[in-house]
């Protein structure tokens, strides 16, 4: 509802703070569905959740103040599929977190509009999304599920310069809780840590009627030592729109860590639209950061998508 120079929502929304097209770093109030890992789309991942939202405009300035009564989080593929929790893995409180029993969030931004581009500095009071696991008993493989508040502080920014976006984003979240690893007698024991994490992510997109739409995007981030990403894609339309051509490679700290995704859709009419797509990971050295995405190599998925619309 609107009234003067206010806007007050209440319902399920998506809210998306971060300006990059991939590597976001300041998406931290939206839940994700990672069911299906590397090849869903950031887009299309975001789920949503309930919330109140107060937008307060005053010239070029924009305030927006959210209130989360019950906090979601990502969700993550079933347990005994290949990209999820072995079977023979107990989470002792999976069912804590689906009776929405978790303390409410609260966040605030200010983002300032110009004709160059715009600027906002994000603050949230939050709990990680991301599940955490920490072990219980190494021998029975019994864990727990652990999302704690932690304080978010965040500015993104982005610059309009002809057929150039450039675009910029920093985090610092302060006493986040994180999934560590400890070796036990050469195997890896999953522990939780909560640690100052400062994250910073630079790129551009740039379009072009004859060669199309590139992007480039990287990220890093500190947790305990410092892992990055780096992130290369172009894609076209063709046929006044209806087909579409798609491509991208990600590095994971290391150019011979990478994945690469390419997709084609369709647009038959109005109602029917067809998505092919696929990914090749390849992870050939070991990642300290992240020791379970070393377990994804070969692991190469295929999708098919058949959107219609009723």
């Amino acid at each position: 509802k609107s009234f003067g120079k206010s806007t007050i929502y209440l319902g399920k929304k998506i809210v998306v703070w971060g300006k990059a097209d991939a590597l976001v770093i300041t998406d931290v109030l939206t839940p994700k569905d990672n069911s299906l890992l590397l090849i869903t789309d950031i887009e299309k991942s975001r789920t949503g959740q309930l919330l109140f939202e107060w937008d307060f405009y005053l010239k070029n300035l924009e305030f927006n103040l959210y209130a989360i009564p019950f906090p979601l989080y990502n969700l993550y593929p079933e347990q005994g599929h290949p990209y999820g929790l072995p079977l023979n893995y107990t989470i002792k409180n999976l069912d804590e977190f689906s009776k929405k029993e978790q303390n409410s969030e609260a966040a605030f931004r200010v983002n300032y509009e110009s004709d160059w581009g715009s600027t906002a500095l994000l603050l949230a009071s939050i709990h990680n999304r991301d599940a955490v696991l920490e072990t219980l008993n190494i021998f029975d493989l019994s864990f727990q599920e652990k999302h704690e508040r932690y304080l978010f502080l965040g500015l993104t920014m982005d610059i309009a310069l002809k057929k150039m976006l450039l675009k910029m984003e920093a985090a610092y979240e302060k006493e986040k809780l994180i999934q560590t690893y400890t070796d036990f007698f050469g195997q890896q024991i999953l522990t939780a840590t909560k640690k100052n994490v400062l994250s910073l992510m630079g790129g551009a997109d740039y379009n072009h009627s004859r060669w199309g739409n590139w992007i480039l995007e990287f990220s890093g981030s500190k947790a305990i030592d410092w892992s990055h990403l780096l992130l290369v894609s172009w894609s076209k339309s063709f046929l006044d729109d209806d087909f579409k051509l798609s491509t991208g490679v990600t590095f994971y700290d290391h150019l011979k860590n990478n994945s690469f995704n390419a997709s084609s859709s369709y647009k038959i009419n109005d109602s029917l639209e067809t998505t092919l797509s696929f990914t090749l990971i390849d992870i050939q050295r070991p990642l300290a950061s992240n020791p379970s995405l070393s377990q994804l190599s070969e692991m190469d998925q295929v999708g098919l998508e058949i959107k219609y619309l009723f």
